[in-house]
């Protein structure tokens, strides 16, 4: 597992190129902070935080485990990215990375980067504090698609359909709560059933201190190895939040199993 003692280093902030909003949310946040260039690198600087801009999508961007080399100690990545839906619901969302199938969108197939449990949760519940008056929904998405990543990432998106990525305010909204978030000390869990939109799950983080890292959605394949694998890819993680309506029996199982042979907690919802 990942050492949280150490979080003493770079926040790493990835804009892409080939995603228009990416590369948009990259420039806002140079307006809004006051980076400067790091000497002949590709990457911006403001306090603890790097922002890079690459040239191909970020879901194929294959260069993560060799940030250190460049940048030093890193606590996390954030990718910066639009979201889309079929139903096209106004929406910003955080999830972590990783395939518990086959890898279609980057990643490998049943691989799962390290997930970021008190920042990204944090980042939700700073979004949603922001967002509020807005109509746009805040919510986790569960753990999907690439890059595959040994520090801990997740992606920070505004879903949105034909120009609403450019409304007043959309984009701030989303790099404050970048910027703008600090750890709280809260437990961190992995999210077990429900929706894709991880409902329940996101509706505890919001309204408690408690964090999540992995999210295992009830589409997902997810056998007690890989459970384990996404429990061992959450640092620091205390055991489940299970949406004990939203997964099926086998699944259940396989999570109560874990929690009595490792001794951890489990919080249904």
């Amino acid at each position: 597992m990942w050492d949280m003692q150490v979080r003493d280093g770079k926040r790493i902030i990835i804009s892409s190129g080939k995603d228009q909003v990416s590369l948009a949310l990259g420039r806002k946040m140079l307006e809004m902070y006051k980076f400067s260039k790091q000497g002949n690198g590709t990457g911006f600087t403001y306090e603890k935080f790097i922002l890079i801009f690459i040239e191909e999508i970020h879901l194929n961007y294959s260069n993560i485990n060799n940030l250190g080399q460049a940048y030093g100690d890193i606590v996390d990545v954030i990718i910066l990215s639009k979201h889309a839906s079929v139903a096209n619901v106004k929406s910003m969302t955080v999830h972590p990375t990783g395939n518990f199938g086959e890898a279609k969108l980057g990643g490998e197939s049943g691989k799962l980067s390290v997930s970021d449990p008190a920042m990204m949760s944090e980042t939700l519940r700073t979004m949603k504090s922001l967002a509020s008056g807005t109509d746009y929904s805040v919510t986790f998405e569960a753990t999907h698609h690439g890059p595959l990543s040994d520090f801990p990432m997740f992606y920070a998106e505004i879903g949105t359909v034909d120009d609403q990525w450019k409304e007043d305010g959309v984009q701030e909204i989303l790099i404050k709560s970048i910027m703008e978030s600090r750890e709280t000390g809260g437990k961190s869990y992995v999210g077990v059933g429900g929706g894709h939109y991880m409902p329940k799950v996101t509706s505890m983080v919001l309204s408690s201190g408690e964090n999540a890292g992995h999210m295992i959605s009830k589409h997902a394949a997810a056998s007690q190895e890989l459970i384990d694998l996404a429990l061992n890819r959450t640092p620091g993680a205390s055991g489940f939040i299970l949406d004990r309506k939203g997964t099926t029996g086998e699944t259940r199982n396989c999570v109560r199993n874990l929690c009595d042979e490792k001794d951890l907690e489990l919080i249904t919802v």
